[in-house]
């Protein structure tokens, strides 16, 4: 057998399948991922069409990862509640077995290569010759790997055909079900694809390397080893996500041992009562059969699911703000104190998102960074939000110091104080709005617009090198505070943008590349330049809530 087993060309089918499927994905989502993502929000205000719109994305995308993943992205940021995610995973897992119908009806009814190669040969001359249009490149990437996933199923059932001579199936038809539902979990949780088990299962059974029972173990294990992606995915502190990935989980693995059960009445039922004889369309009906069963079981209880995920997991309290929670808001000036470390506290979080918006190493700037921080976080728009959730606590905080009768001192100080804080996370703010043009810059293939990149990261270093040793003297050494070193700040952040323009100025760097336009050069600059001269007017007016409190 192993002999006359090409284990290389397997690979080389599957990895071919793989890329195209990939490319499928790829090019689905960027003709149309914008309108999935809106079908999906907009279609998923009850159970039932929860679990159609699941079942009609997975299908036209050929993807349940993908669909699952969006859905646990869609109720971490609770766009949709638990109960229509449960539906559109749901309906996920109806829609991936439209897969095995596709390649059953087309993988080996007819010639394979005759029917890839040409979408291949008319995707990549898309993708060649139309690259400037956006749309019709990824119209090209769509056709590429629809010919490409087909091109990896052939070199699959070809190597398997060529081994039916030699193989004895008798020897491992003895092994059991179970086995082969062992065997199925494992592939799809190796290779992150159901739809790729489903097409090496196909592929196996055509070429009658496994018996029709052992390929519907298989099936099942594919059902169960495609929820490992989901349930990466719910990996983080959202307790929304997790509940999510936890559904797909249990659902699957409840359906699957339904199925596993089930196995010789379904398998009756299909032979003699859908008449289907056919193995490979046989096999197709088992898989859409028993994901249909499972929602019929589910769907009465989704509700009580969600209750019983939402009990499993719970969100940990963890709160934003460190101190202004310790101090009752009555105690007017212990309250502006506690305001006082938290707008420090949160000027300095700012600092580090500023440093990171660019990609500049904070551990040798920030080496008081609080340890387990659950406020930095690795996607800057998350880490945005945290910065706004934090300002808009001390803000209803402050209202709460303001309706309590203020001396003369404390108004000041209070004044101050917020001056900071919202100068501090306005500095965030241009910072976070440039977040792309950085990203095209960085991600440049020409080697001025990456030097220049490099220069800004350069400058922006020194300048925070200089802003952290004023910075953290305002609380711990006031005194050491002059206004000579703020006026020092400001003309360092002047002469860094007045560099930046000169070599703009003198067409040091290309304009108007195709990587990234003059447009988001400049726009880069002056965000950059706006970000530093609000980081510094929240110093200033902290420097000055010092001053009042001395």
């Amino acid at each position: 057998m192993f002999n006359e087993f090409n284990i290389w060309q397997v690979l080389a089918g599957l990895g071919i399948f793989l890329f195209g499927m990939s490319q499928l994905e790829e090019a689905l989502r960027k003709i149309a991922g914008r309108s999935f993502k809106r079908f999906l929000r907009n279609n998923t205000n009850t159970r039932f069409r929860s679990i159609l719109s699941g079942t009609i994305t997975t299908m036209v995308l050929q993807s349940s990862s993908v669909v699952s993943l969006m859905t646990i992205a869609f109720v971490g940021a609770q766009l949709i509640p638990l109960e229509n995610a449960i539906g559109i995973i749901m309906g996920a897992n109806l829609g991936t077995t439209f897969t095995g119908w596709i390649v059953a009806t087309l993988g080996f009814k007819v010639e394979i290569e005759t029917f890839a190669l040409p979408f291949i040969a008319i995707g990549g001359f898309a993708l060649m010759f139309l690259n400037k249009n956006e749309k019709l490149a990824n119209y090209g990437k769509f056709l590429i790997g629809f010919g490409f996933l087909f091109l990896g199923l052939s070199f699959i059932k070809d190597t398997f055909d060529h081994i039916t001579e030699t193989f004895d199936i008798e020897k491992y038809a003895n092994h059991g079900t179970f086995v082969f539902l062992l065997l199925g979990t494992g592939i799809t949780a190796l290779i992150q694809s159901s739809s790729a088990t489903t097409i090496i299962v196909l592929s196996a059974l055509n070429s009658n390397i496994i018996t029709f029972d052992s390929a519907v173990g298989m099936v099942i294990g594919a059902n169960l080893g495609t929820t490992v992606t989901a349930i990466l995915g719910g990996i983080g502190k959202n307790a929304a996500k997790k509940q999510a990935a936890l559904s797909h989980f249990y659902f699957n693995l409840i359906t699957a041992i339904i199925a596993f059960v089930l196995i010789n009445p379904l398998i009756y039922f299909i032979h003699h009562y859908l008449n289907i004889q056919d193995n490979l369309y046989a096999l197709a009906a088992f898989h859409t059969l028993f994901n249909l069963i499972g929602i019929i079981i589910f769907y009465p209880f989704i509700a009580k699911f969600a209750g019983f995920l939402r009990k499993t997991v719970k969100e940990k309290e963890f709160l934003l703000t460190k101190f202004i929670n310790k101090v009752r808001s009555e105690e007017v000036y212990e309250a502006l104190i506690s305001v006082k470390n938290e707008v420090y506290r949160l000027a300095k979080y700012v600092i580090i998102f500023n440093l990171k918006s660019l990609n500049i190493n904070i551990e040798n700037l920030n080496k008081d960074k609080e340890p387990d921080d659950k406020i930095v976080e690795d996607s800057l728009y998350t880490f945005y939000e945290n910065l706004k959730s934090i300002e808009l606590a001390i803000l209803e905080y402050y209202g709460k110091i303001e309706s309590e009768q203020m001396s003369e001192q404390e108004s000041k100080l209070a004044s101050h104080l917020i001056a900071s804080l919202r100068d501090a996370v306005y500095s965030a703010k241009m910072s976070k709005d440039i977040l792309h043009d950085i990203e095209q810059m960085q991600m440049s293939g020409d080697e001025k617009i990456t030097g220049f990149y490099a220069h800004i990261q350069k400058q922006q270093q020194y300048f925070y090198t200089e802003v952290l040793n004023v910075f953290n003297n305002l609380i711990n050494n006031p005194q050491k505070i002059s206004i000579d070193e703020l006026s020092e700040l400001k003309t360092i952040n002047k002469s860094i943008n007045e560099e930046l323009l000169q070599l703009v100025i003198e067409k040091k760097i290309p304009l108007n590349h195709p990587d990234i336009s003059a447009a988001s050069i400049l726009n880069a600059i002056r965000a950059i330049y706006d970000s530093n001269k609000f980081i510094l007017k929240a110093i200033d007016e902290f420097y000055e809530a010092v001053r009042v409190n001395a």
